[in-house]
C-alpha cells in the first residue's frame, strides 16, 4: 500500500474512531442531561461485532415460525425493557404498559411510525409485470411475509430481499392501480356518487371512488387502498383462527360457550335477532373473545421511531424504574404478545386460555389487542362484532369440536398481522337428530 493509501486508510479510521467518541459523549451529556439511566443493553443481548449473531438469530426466528416465542425468552433473559444494536441501528425493546402508553399516547408527538418508504417497492418504467391470472391473494401473502422480516432490521431492511418478493409487489401494485385508473376516470367524467339516480335507488358506495374525490395521486390512493385490505383483511380473520384453536384445545371451554350462546341466542334451526347489541351485552362471548385476543393478539409486535431526543418513563437502572434516554432516530419496539403473558400482571396462568379471567377484571395499558392512543384501530368494534356473529352462528351449528393438530407446539405465521402456521385443524360435529 502506498504512503497515500496508508494516509486515507488512517484518516478514514481515525474520522470513524472520532465521530463513535462524540457521539457516545453527546448521548452521556444528553442523559445526564435527562436525568437517565441505562437499561440492560448491546453487551448482554449480542457479543458479535454489529450486533450479527442476535440478526441471526432473529432471522432464525423467522423462518422457524417462533418469532413472538423468541422475543418473549430475550425478555425473560434481559428484563421487560432493554437496548440493542444490529447493523449500526439502535433499539429500544419493551413490554412494560407505561413505556407503550408513553409511545402511543402521554409523549405521542416525540414518536413516529418509522419512515421506510422502499419496504414494498414500487414498479419503474424497467419492472411492468403481466398480471393476467394474477392470485392476488398468493401475491399479498408473499409480499407481506418478506415485508414483516425486513421490518425486523429497522433501517437495514435493504439487506432482505428477493426477486419474489419484488415481483410479488410489482403485480399488486399493478393490479390495484387497474381499479385505481378506473376510479380516476370516472371522477374526471364527473359521475355523481351517492346521489339518487333517475330510479330513486341510491349508487352503492365505493371507498376509492371517494378517495379519487380527495386526491388525484395514483400512487397515493395505490397505498390507500392496499393499508385498507391490509387492515381489514387478516385481522378478523386471526381472531377467528387462534379463537377455534384454544377451544379445540380446551374442548370443555367449547360445551360451556355453547350452552351460553345458545340460552343467549336460540339453536340453528331457530336462532333469536342477532345484533351488535346483543352481542356486547353478552358477557360471557366478549370474555372468550378477550382471552384469545389476549394470548394471540392480531398484530403482536409493532415499533415507533423517536422524531427527536426524548425518554422512557421507565426501564432504567438496575431497579428498572429510572427514565431511559432515547436519541432520535431510536426505534422504539413493543411486544404486545409478550406484554399479555406478563405473569405479574395476568397471574401464573397467564400462558393458559381462561375466560373466566375476565369476570370483574378491568384493563388499561396492559391490554393492547388493538393498539392504543392516537392510532388506536378504528375498526376494532366492528371486527369484535364480526367475530362474535360468526362465532355464535358456528356454535349454533355444530355440537363438538375436535382437535386434530398433531403437532404440539404452536408456531406462527407472522406476517404484519399473526396466524397458526399450521393452520387451524379442527373437526366440527352436527348434532345428530
Amino acid at each position: 500500500m502506498t504512503s497515500t493509501g496508508v494516509w486515507i486508510a488512517s484518516f478514514v479510521v481515525f474520522y470513524y474512531i472520532a465521530g463513535r467518541l462524540y457521539k457516545s459523549y453527546r448521548y452521556s451529556a444528553k442523559s445526564r442531561h435527562f436525568n437517565c439511566e441505562e437499561p440492560v443493553t448491546h453487551e448482554a443481548v449480542s457479543r458479535w461485532p454489529f450486533g450479527l449473531d442476535l440478526f441471526k438469530r432473529i432471522l432464525d426466528a423467522e423462518l422457524g415460525k417462533y418469532f413472538p416465542n423468541f422475543l418473549q425468552g430475550n425478555v425473560e433473559r434481559y428484563g421487560n425493557t432493554f437496548r440493542y444494536h444490529v447493523m449500526g441501528s439502535s433499539t429500544v425493546f419493551t413490554i412494560d404498559p407505561r413505556n407503550i402508553k408513553a409511545t402511543l399516547a402521554t409523549q405521542f408527538d416525540d414518536f413516529q411510525i418509522p419512515q421506510m418508504s422502499q419496504l414494498l417497492k414500487l414498479p419503474g418504467n424497467h419492472d411492468k409485470v403481466d398480471d393476467t391470472g394474477i392470485d392476488f391473494a398468493a401475491e399479498f401473502d408473499n409480499a407481506l411475509s418478506w415485508t414483516s422480516l425486513r421490518c425486523r432490521f429497522a433501517d437495514k431492511y435493504w439487506l432482505v430481499t428477493s426477486k419474489g418478493f419484488t415481483n410479488s409487489c410489482n403485480r399488486l401494485n399493478e393490479y390495484v392501480d387497474h381499479f385505481v385508473q378506473l376510479a380516476l376516470t370516472r371522477n374526471s367524467l364527473g359521475k355523481p356518487q351517492d346521489e339518487d339516480d333517475v330510479s330513486g335507488a341510491k349508487e352503492k358506495y365505493i371507498y376509492l371512488d371517494a378517495l379519487a374525490k380527495e386526491t388525484y395521486d395514483p400512487v397515493d390512493l395505490r397505498s390507500q387502498c392496499l393499508h385498507l385490505l391490509l387492515a381489514g383483511r387478516d385481522t378478523t380473520a386471526s381472531l377467528l383462527g387462534w379463537l377455534f384453536l384454544c377451544l379445540a384445545q380446551n374442548p370443555t371451554y367449547y360445551q360451556k360457550l355453547r350452552k351460553i350462546v345458545i340460552e343467549n341466542f336460540g339453536t340453528y334451526e331457530n336462532p333469536s335477532e342477532i345484533t351488535f347489541s346483543d352481542l356486547k351485552r353478552c358477557r360471557d362471548l366478549q370474555y372468550y373473545l378477550n382471552e384469545a385476543l389476549r394470548l394471540y393478539p392480531p398484530v403482536p409486535h409493532d415499533v415507533r421511531e423517536a422524531s427527536k431526543d426524548t425518554t422512557l418513563p421507565f426501564g432504567g437502572g438496575k431497579d428498572g424504574n429510572s427514565k431511559v434516554f432515547v436519541p432520535k432516530g431510536t426505534v422504539i419496539e413493543y411486544s404486545v404478545y409478550v406484554m399479555h403473558r406478563r405473569k405479574e400482571i395476568w397471574g401464573d396462568d397467564a400462558d393458559e386460555f381462561r375466560p373466566e379471567r375476565w369476570e370483574g377484571k378491568k384493563v388499561g395499558w396492559e391490554f393492547l389487542p388493538f393498539n392504543g392512543g392516537a392510532r388506536v384501530c378504528i375498526g376494532q368494534q366492528f371486527a369484535l362484532n364480526e367475530a362474535g356473529y360468526v362465532t355464535v352462528r358456528l356454535l349454533q351449528r355444530f355440537d363438538m369440536i375436535e382437535n386434530m393438530e398433531t403437532d404440539p407446539v404452536i408456531k406462527h405465521d407472522y406476517k404484519l398481522t399473526d396466524a397458526s402456521a399450521n393452520g387451524v385443524k379442527v373437526k366440527l360435529h352436527i348434532p345428530t337428530a
